[in-house]
C-alpha cells in the first residue's frame, strides 16, 4: 500500500510540474495516474488482494467497495476517478490537446482525491 501512495504523490508532483509549465496533456495524464495509484492503496488498505488492475475494473471496484459498500469516501471522489481517466485518454491519444481549463479542473480533482485517500488509509 505504501509504495501505491508513494507512486500517487510523485504522479502529483509531476502533474503540478507540468501544470506549470504550461504541459496540459502530461498534466491530465499525470494527474489520472495519481488517483490511480491512490485508488489501488485504498483497496489494498481495505484488505483487496493486490493485483494488476486495468482502468475499468479498478473504478468499478472501488465505487463499489469504498463508496457504495464501505461508505469510506464520497461518490464525487469516485467520479472524479472517471473523469481523470476519460481527460487522460484525451490527452494521451487525441490530437487536440486538452486545454487550461480543463487541466486545472482535474488538477484540482486529483489533488482532492489524493489528500483524501491518504485521510482515510491513515487513520
Amino acid at each position: 500500500m505504501q509504495e501505491c501512495l508513494i507512486k500517487a504523490e510523485e504522479a502529483l508532483k509531476a502533474a503540478n510540474l507540468c501544470y506549470d509549465h504550461g504541459l496540459h496533456d502530461s498534466c491530465a495524464s499525470r494527474c489520472y495516474y495519481a488517483m490511480f495509484w491512490a485508488a489501488i492503496a485504498a483497496l489494498e488498505w481495505a484488505g483487496s488482494p493486490s493485483q494488476k488492475w486495468n482502468h475499468s475494473g479498478l473504478s468499478s471496484v472501488f465505487g463499489k467497495e469504498l463508496v457504495k459498500k464501505r461508505r469510506l469516501l464520497s461518490p464525487t471522489l469516485a467520479g472524479r476517478l472517471g473523469d481523470g481517466y476519460d481527460l487522460r485518454r484525451l490527452a494521451d491519444y487525441e490530437r487536440r490537446p486538452v486545454g487550461k481549463k480543463r487541466t486545472k479542473r482535474v488538477l484540482d480533482g486529483a489533488r482532492k482525491f489524493v489528500a483524501c485517500v491518504k485521510e482515510v488509509v491513515t487513520k
